[in-house]
């Protein structure tokens, strides 16, 4: 389990500091994720692929803004948390990203603000709450 969370970890960062420099997500950086949900997957782990997915599409199309990176790493996180904890992940990283983004937001309404680092934070606490 160590190597899971190392690997799913240092593959978190990557993604949130390219995210937050780039405003982008390279599907090849998703891989490691996924690999990390292979060790011990469950049908938990298929759920958990699929749910935030849809979850996530969902608000893409009602509200533009969240885009398909985001989508990915969610759904890619929820196959190695399982549902329930890509379920909590993605409510605290969308809440810390409210918290962190609001003030400036109001002021700044055209700005684009990179989601990733704040989802990565909710799948890196919620990871070892569960113990990975």
């Amino acid at each position: 389990m160590l190597f899971k969370g190392v690997l799913f970890t240092i593959s978190l960062l990557i993604i949130s500091f390219t995210d937050f420099k780039l405003q982008i997500i390279p599907n090849i950086l998703l891989i490691p994720v996924i690999c990390s949900g292979f060790i011990g997957v469950t049908w938990n782990s298929v759920a958990g692929l699929l749910f935030p997915s849809a979850l996530f599409l969902m608000m893409a199309y009602f509200k533009n803004g969240i885009g398909g990176g985001d989508i990915k790493l969610m759904s890619a996180c929820g196959f190695a948390l399982g549902i329930y904890g890509a379920i909590l992940a993605a409510l605290i990283g969308l809440l810390l990203f409210l918290i962190v983004h609001l003030p400036t937001y109001l002021k700044h309404k055209n700005k684009v603000y990179a989601l990733a680092p704040c989802l990565s934070v909710g799948c890196f606490v919620v990871f070892n709450m569960i113990g990975g």
